[in-house]
């Protein structure tokens, strides 16, 4: 509307100046339809008819965009209810009677006032947005490390509890292995092996003298706590030493009240080529 109606006073120049030296416009006669710079305007001031019958307003170019098509008149009013520029005859006679109607000069200061208001709304909805995103962004980044965490414990954990049931396992065929060596070489020395009731005390940590079910025992409870680095440490020397061997070089130990038949023999027949060589 300001566009096509109003133009920019500096560049609108007085209708009635001749020649090249035209001066700028000072005022528009929206009856005379010509626009006049301050000495040409002089007679619209002064002249009591034409200051009451003649509205001035701001320098504006009057073409073809300034009239009204149906009534040729100047477009001097803007209806608010169809937003458009009407004439006087618009504004009176025609279906724009009944309309909220305004001065260019009010309509433009009201509209602008009316787009600034909504712009500054707009304003703090976006911020209000961005404030919200930036809460949401937060929020399932929490959730995401706190999903993060709980994946790692539980694959910890699986691999814990993975490692220590493989651990008893080894542990149970190691000692059932070496139960069963040793029976059979306690047999074939003619001598029994004197096995703890526990039946694990013969094996163990050989750097630190633990028996095997202290660190069994020991393994199980750092996974229960949640430590993953000492069942690994504890799985890493009981896999990795050979408990075979260390359970072969065990000493062999006679149970008390086992007869030594070997020996007795021996001995009683040493006494026997005795008593016959004193005969």
């Amino acid at each position: 509307m300001s566009d096509n109606v109003q133009r920019d006073s500096s560049s609108i120049l007085c209708d009635m100046c001749t020649g090249e030296d035209r001066k700028a416009a000072r005022k528009t006669c929206m009856k005379c339809e010509i626009s006049m710079c301050v000495q040409h305007l002089e007679a619209h001031l002064t002249t009591p008819v034409l200051l009451q019958t003649h509205p001035l307003t701001e320098p504006m170019a009057i073409d073809g965009n300034t009239k009204c098509p149906q009534h040729e008149k100047l477009l001097e009013y803007y209806c608010l209810d169809d937003k458009t520029c009407v004439c006087v005859s618009c504004a009176i006679e025609d279906q724009h009677r009944l309309h909220n109607m305004k001065t260019f000069s009010t309509a433009h200061k009201e509209l602008l006032e009316k787009l600034k208001a909504e712009q500054k709304d707009l304003q703090v909805k976006t911020e209000d947005d961005n404030m919200s995103l930036e809460k949401w962004e937060k929020s399932e980044r929490e959730k995401l490390a706190r999903s993060s965490v709980r994946l790692i414990e539980a694959v910890t954990n699986l691999r814990d509890i993975s490692l220590t049931t493989q651990l008893r396992f080894y542990i149970h065929k190691t000692l059932e292995s070496g139960m069963s060596g040793s029976e059979s070489e306690s047999e074939g020395g003619g001598g029994r092996l004197a096995v703890p009731e526990d039946g694990v005390e013969l094996l163990g940590d050989p750097d630190e003298g633990r028996p095997a079910a202290q660190l069994l025992q020991l393994s199980g409870s750092d996974v229960g706590a949640g430590g993953a680095h000492a069942s690994q440490d504890v799985s890493y020397r009981l896999i990795h030493r050979p408990f075979v061997g260390n359970f072969h070089r065990l000493p062999l130990r006679r149970s008390a009240g086992a007869k030594n038949t070997k020996h007795d023999s021996v001995v009683a027949k040493k006494k026997k080529r005795d008593q016959i060589q004193k005969q």
